[in-house]
This record gives C-alpha cells, sequence and structure tokens, in this order.
C-alpha cells in the first residue's frame, strides 16, 4: 500500500524503513527515511531485522515462493511478522461459505498453522510464536454477508445502532475471546525465524 505502517513506525523513530507493493503507480519516497518500491518482494535487495506482512500474505498467488524470499532478506536472527486470515476457526463453522475472510477471489491463501509451519519448514524458517488475534468483526460482518449485503455497505451497517445492540456485540467479544484463546480464531499473527 501506500505505507502506513511505515510512517507509524518512523514517527516512532525508526528509520531506513522499506516497503513493495507491485500494485502502486510508481516508486513512493517519504524523505529519506521510507522508500515504497513498486515491485512484489522478489524485487528486494538488502537485508533486514524485521519483514512484516499486515494482512497483505493471502493476497499473495505464491506462498512458497515467498518465503523462500523472506530467508534471503532477513538477517540472522531477523525476525518476519505475518499478520493473516486462518482456516479452520470457529466463523466458519457458524457461517459456512459466509465467513468473511473468504474475500473471494481476493483471498488467495487462507492458511492453517500447521500448514504454515510446513511452508516455513521447507524454506528454512521456523514458527516461534502464533497469536490468535481474532475480532468480533469475525462474526458481525459474516453475519451481514448471510443477509446478502455487500461488503461497500458493511461499515455503514456495523456503525449503526440500529442493527447492533450492546448485548451483541459483548457476546460476539466474549466468542472471540475464546476463540483465540483455543487456537481456533479466524485471525492470526505468525512470528517466524531464520532459522
Amino acid at each position: 500500500g501506500s505505507g502506513g505502517w511505515l510512517l507509524n513506525q518512523a514517527k516512532d523513530g525508526y528509520g531506513n524503513l522499506y516497503g513493495c507493493d507491485p500494485f502502486i503507480e510508481e516508486d513512493i519516497y517519504y524523505g529519506d527515511r521510507i522508500y515504497i518500491k513498486k515491485c512484489d518482494i522478489s524485487g528486494m535487495d538488502g537485508k533486514f531485522d524485521l519483514i512484516r506482512f499486515g494482512d497483505s500474505f493471502e493476497h499473495i498467488t505464491n506462498p512458497l515462493e515467498t518465503l523462500e524470499c523472506v530467508k534471503k532478506l532477513l538477517k540472522e536472527n531477523g525476525k518476519c511478522e505475518i499478520h493473516i486470515p486462518v482456516f479452520p476457526n470457529t466463523a466458519w463453522v457458524e457461517f459456512g461459505v459466509n465467513w468473511y475472510q473468504l474475500d473471494a477471489p481476493r483471498h488467495i491463501f487462507l492458511p492453517s498453522e500447521r500448514s504454515m509451519g510446513y511452508l516455513c519448514e521447507k524454506c528454512g524458517l521456523e514458527i516461534e510464536e502464533v497469536i490468535y488475534n481474532s475480532t468480533p468483526s469475525q462474526f458481525l460482518v459474516s453475519y451481514i454477508y448471510t443477509l446478502g449485503i455487500p461488503f461497500k455497505k458493511i461499515e455503514e451497517l456495523i456503525n449503526s445502532v440500529l442493527v447492533w445492540n450492546g448485548d451483541v456485540v459483548e457476546t460476539f467479544e466474549k466468542v472471540s475471546e475464546e476463540s483465540n484463546k483455543r487456537r481456533f480464531g479466524d485471525h492470526a499473527i505468525f512470528n517466524i525465524v531464520h532459522k
């Protein structure tokens, strides 16, 4: 994207910040500290302390090759952080094809914890930690899909007091917390290290 996460890191004092996105119109420069290159990860050079995929890995058609690039680009003891929807999960059990994270055709790769472990192992990477961080949106948005309402209208509905009362949201929050504790939420952060 346009580098929102990198801009926040720069505000916190970090420098030498790089990003890549094959779909931006042209390379983006924010002064001398942030550079976003119009390419995918295979077009990046250098060695990095941290590589982060913020809800973007699920849009990649070649996850194995992408993780091979991660291995090549990470410094020894470097880390990769992948924020991604995961399968199976409580929202899928409840809503099936209306689980909003299916998001076809935009979401191409929806891994399980086991499949991510397999891919990392093939590349010489190791999953250090998996943090499940699902939110009530896994249920709120999926429920709205069951009503046949398109994604573009969802934000308006979620913010509407006519649709949700406090009890409904509180219930979804509790179920999300429980799902995360059971490692059965619909979203996770994979913290991956260079072996």
